[in-house]
C-alpha cells in the first residue's frame, strides 16, 4: 500500500509517518517548508515541497496530480492543520483519504470551548473555565484577583501542550506577560491523574481504544471503564468516524473523568501507542487485518528516549518492550539525531 502524507510540521508528522510505516509499503510526503526535514528519514520514500504551502484553492488539483503520478492508494494528514485541510478537500480528491469525521463534527470537537459545551450537554464534567480575548484582559483579571490559583492557561487551537502554562501567585504575572497567542482559555487546576484516551470509531462504534498516563518519559497504559463507557456514548451520539484523542483528569479515589479537550485526528504520541500494540493509523487506513490479535497488555509501558537512556545503564533490567522501542528509534538514525540535536524544532 502506498500512501501520501500531507505535512505542515515536523515533530508530530514524523511520529505519524513512523506509525504509518508499520503497516504500509511506501510513504510519500507533500509538505510545507516546516516539514522538509521529513525527507531525511529513511521511511520517507519521497518528499515534495508544495510551492503554495498547502494553502491555495488549487491544492486538490496538485494532490490529485501527485497521487496519480506516484500511484497512491490513500492520503492522510499528519498534524492539526492538515487534518482539517484534508477533510475540507476530500470530496475533490481521487484517492481515498484517512477515515475522519465530517468538517462540522471536527470543528465542534477540535474547538476547546465548543467541546466543553458538548460535554456539559451529555452530563460530563469540565474544569471551571473562562475565555479572554487577549493578554491585556487576562492581566487585568489576574491583578483584580478574579483568577483562581493555581490555574491553567492554554490556546484554543494548538495541541501537544504548546502554549499551556500553569499560573501560581508567584509566577502568574510573568507567565501571562509571555503569552504570544489569543484568545486565551483559563481553566481552574484540577487535582488528579492526567491521562490521554484514544478511540478509533466507525459509524458511531468504538473499534479500538487505548488509555495511558505519561510520567517522566514513560507511557503507562491503564484501564478505565468510566472513561471508555463515556467515549462510547459520545461516539454513538455523534455517529463518530475516525481517530479521537481525549485529554482528561481522573479524580482521586473515584476515578471519575474531568474532560479537558479533544483532538479529533492523529496525535503526537501515536507512535508510542502503536509500539504498545494498537496502531490507530493502520486502522484508519483500513489495514486492520494486520492487527488481528494485537492489543495492549494490561500494565504495559513504553519508554521514550530520556527514560530509555537512563535504563541503558542497567540493560539487564530492560524489558522486551524497552528494547523494541530502542530498535524503533535507531532504525531511523539520521532523523533521530537531527531531532536530538534540535535541528527539527517545529
Amino acid at each position: 500500500m502506498k500512501i501520501l502524507i500531507l505535512a505542515d510540521s515536523y515533530q508530530m508528522a514524523y511520529r505519524v509517518m513512523r506509525a504509518a510505516s508499520l503497516s504500509v509499503t511506501e510513504v510519500h510526503v507533500l509538505g510545507t517548508a516546516r516539514a522538509r526535514g521529513l525527507a531525511c528519514s529513511r521511511y520517507c520514500r519521497s518528499f515534495h515541497l508544495d510551492p503554495e504551502g498547502l494553502a491555495d484553492a488549487d491544492l486538490a488539483t496538485r494532490v490529485n496530480d501527485l497521487a496519480a503520478r506516484l500511484k497512491i492508494d490513500a492520503i492522510m494528514p499528519s498534524d492539526p492543520n492538515t487534518a482539517r485541510l484534508l477533510i475540507s478537500i476530500a470530496g475533490c480528491l481521487t484517492a481515498r483519504t484517512l477515515v475522519a469525521p465530517d468538517l462540522a463534527t471536527f470543528d465542534r470537537l477540535n474547538d476547546k470551548v465548543s467541546f466543553m459545551e458538548l460535554i456539559a450537554e451529555v452530563g460530563g464534567t469540565c474544569p471551571p473555565s473562562r475565555l479572554f480575548a487577549n493578554m491585556r484582559d487576562l492581566a487585568t483579571a489576574w491583578r483584580s484577583g478574579e483568577i483562581a490559583t493555581p490555574s491553567i492557561v492554554k490556546p484554543l487551537g494548538l495541541s501537544g501542550g504548546v502554549g499551556v502554562r500553569r499560573l501560581t501567585r508567584a509566577t502568574g504575572a510573568t507567565r501571562i506577560a509571555s503569552l504570544d497567542y489569543q484568545p486565551i482559555l483559563v481553566q481552574d487546576f484540577v487535582e488528579g491523574v492526567e491521562v490521554s484516551a484514544t478511540a478509533y470509531c466507525e459509524a458511531g462504534a468504538v473499534v479500538a481504544f487505548a488509555i495511558f498516563r505519561r510520567r517522566s518519559g514513560v507511557f503507562h497504559f491503564v484501564e478505565s471503564e468510566a472513561v471508555r463507557s463515556r467515549i462510547e456514548a459520545l461516539a454513538g451520539r455523534l455517529d463518530l468516524n475516525g481517530i479521537f484523542n481525549f485529554d482528561l483528569i481522573l479524580k482521586p479515589g473515584s476515578g471519575e473523568p474531568v474532560w479537558l479537550e479533544c483532538n479529533p485526528r492523529v496525535f503526537y504520541s501515536i507512535d508510542a501507542v502503536a509500539i504498545a500494540g494498537v496502531n490507530f493509523v493502520a486502522l484508519a487506513l483500513g489495514r486492520g487485518e494486520l492487527l488481528r490479535g494485537a492489543g495492549i497488555a494490561k500494565g504495559a509501558t513504553v519508554k521514550k528516549t530520556r527514560a530509555l537512556c537512563l535504563d541503558l545503564m542497567w540493560p539487564w533490567a530492560m524489558t522486551g518492550a524497552d528494547w523494541a522501542y530502542v530498535r524503533f528509534q535507531l532504525a531511523d538514525p539520521i532523523a533521530y539525531f537531527r531531532e536530538r540535536l534540535g535541528l527539527e524544532a517545529t
